[in-house]
């Protein structure tokens, strides 16, 4: 293959440093998770980590978020310091099944989901 089109070079397994797109599909129904989970739809997140497992599914993904509201800060993974203070309520691990998109660059990331918005 000589040229490579733009769609055709899609990554297919987030790696860390990757700018990903999310969705919850566990909680889409739950009541009072709706802010939660427009947020991580319309929001572009940083992998920090990955944890490993067996297989695919059960490598998780470690997804950083910047500003995150007070109002859903409680959907965050929370860890102590220890001083026994509340840190770290900005990132939340992800299966390969809720990352919808995922590139090295956030500039790709903004653009689909600028494409989701409009439905293109």
């Amino acid at each position: 293959m000589k040229y490579i089109k733009t769609f055709e070079n899609i990554q297919k397994e987030p790696k860390v440093g990757d700018y990903v797109l999310c969705e919850d599909s566990d909680n889409e129904d739950v009541i009072g998770l709706s802010d939660w989970n427009e947020y991580i739809r319309t929001h572009i997140g940083k992998v920090i980590q990955i944890k490993p497992g067996t297989d695919l599914r059960s490598k998780i993904y470690v997804v950083k978020y910047n500003d995150v509201p007070n109002y859903i800060q409680k959907h965050f993974h929370y860890m102590m310091d220890d001083e026994g203070n509340f840190i770290y309520h900005d990132r939340r691990g992800f299966y390969i099944e809720e990352i919808k998109f995922c590139s090295p660059s956030k500039k790709k990331v903004e653009l689909m989901m600028k494409a989701n918005k409009f439905n293109i």
